[in-house]
C-alpha cells in the first residue's frame, strides 16, 4: 500500500516532499522533508495524504491502480533490480 500512496501522491502533482521505502520494513515509508520546504507546501502534502485516505476509504481501485497522470502506469519492481539499465550522459 505504500506505494500506491505515493503514485498517488504524483496523481495529485505532489512530487516536494521526499519519500523513502525502507525495505527492511514492509509497507513502509518514511517522509523526509528537506529544511527549504515551506509550510505551505507541507500543509498541501497534508492535504494531499487527506484526500488519498478519503480515495482509499470510497474507490480503492483508484489507489490501488495509480499513477493516471504519469508517462510510466506502474513499473515491475523485480524485474528493474534484476535488469538494471543505467545510462550516463553528459
Amino acid at each position: 500500500m505504500a506505494i500506491n500512496i505515493n503514485n498517488c501522491s504524483l496523481r495529485h502533482n505532489n512530487t516536494r516532499a521526499r519519500i523513502y521505502f525502507p525495505l527492511l520494513v514492509p509497507e513502509c515509508f518514511l517522509i523526509e522533508p528537506t529544511e527549504t520546504e515551506t509550510k505551505e507546501a507541507m500543509d498541501d502534502f497534508v492535504d494531499v495524504m487527506a484526500k488519498i485516505l478519503e480515495e482509499a476509504n470510497t474507490n480503492p481501485d483508484i489507489v490501488t491502480q495509480a499513477p493516471f497522470t504519469q508517462p510510466v502506469r506502474r513499473l515491475d519492481d523485480v524485474q528493474v533490480v534484476k535488469e538494471l539499465d543505467l545510462v550516463w550522459s553528459e
